[in-house]
């Protein structure tokens, strides 16, 4: 009776004891990510690492398994990506200016940016960098939400440039634009110019091209203006139009010959034209 007593209370014991969850399962891809993000409406936790990254690998033995860090982990979606893969974790780090590791980011369903955390912490920083991050976020989108109707074109313009800092690109886009059709040259000259960079960080090469051209015939002088010049030929680089970068630096050459970044040109010039295929 002893004996069996003793394994009944054994039992009970097993049974009212703190039942811990399982440990937060960490995605390996953006879509299967993304999917629960929408899905659950979380932020996405991503760990950007490398296999060669050591303050990476004490992250994972020391942070990761933390009591504190599981606790806040079940708020979040999590993914991690190899930085040197050269297929998905390669892209996202060129995508988001990852540079150094290990590297945390804090993204939306819809992939932009909440937030940075950069190199190792302590499970308890580690976690209370997390929630910092996600207090700055939604008071970012506070801060959306209750923009003035008769906000000045330059408090338009600041918060538009956090919304691009934070790769919410659609709707920067949609500002910017409107915000290059200002009365003010300063503004409209910077819009115009962010503008054609938000279209550049996404790819998007021609209306890159077509927004720094209708920058250029706005205005043609000044360090904005020499600066557009050189992104119109860093467009033609990207796509390879190569004789177009050409045509595009001699004309900065004729237009700025004053300019701080004629040695730069001056370098970079003979480089382009020997990919041009002679005839």
């Amino acid at each position: 009776m002893n004996r069996i007593s003793a394994l009944a209370t054994l039992v009970v014991a097993l049974v009212l004891a703190p039942q811990f969850a399982e440990a937060a399962k960490w995605h390996d891809t953006v879509a299967k990510a993304q999917a629960e993000a929408k899905k659950s409406n979380k932020l996405i936790l991503v760990d950007m690492f490398a296999e060669w990254c050591g303050w990476c690998h004490r992250m994972e033995r020391e942070v990761f398994p933390s009591e504190v860090f599981q606790g806040v982990a079940k708020n979040y979606v999590l993914l991690r990506l190899d930085t040197e893969d050269k297929k998905e974790g390669t892209k996202v780090a060129t995508d988001y200016g990852v540079t150094s590791l290990p590297t945390f980011m804090v993204l939306t369903p819809d992939l932009g940016v909440a937030g940075f955390i950069r190199g190792y912490s302590p499970a308890d920083q580690f976690v209370k960098q997390i929630e910092q991050v996600e207090t700055e976020y939604f008071a970012f989108q506070k801060k959306l939400r209750s923009e003035p109707k008769n906000a000045s074109e330059r408090a338009r313009l600041s918060l538009t440039m956090e919304m691009v800092n934070r790769r919410d690109f659609a709707r920067a886009e949609t500002r910017l634009t409107a915000l290059a059709g200002s009365k003010d040259a300063a503004i409209r000259d910077e819009s115009f110019q962010n503008l054609a960079s938000v279209y550049m960080m996404q790819r998007k090469w021609s209306k890159a091209e077509s927004t720094l051209k209708e920058a250029l015939a706005a205005n043609r002088r000044g360090a904005i203006a020499e600066k557009n010049q050189i992104m119109l030929a860093q467009v033609y680089m990207s796509t390879k139009n190569y004789p177009a970068a050409v045509t595009e630096l001699k004309r900065f050459k004729s237009t700025y010959p004053n300019s701080e970044l004629i040695s730069s040109v001056d370098i970079l010039l003979p480089q382009l034209e020997l990919q041009i295929p002679r005839k």
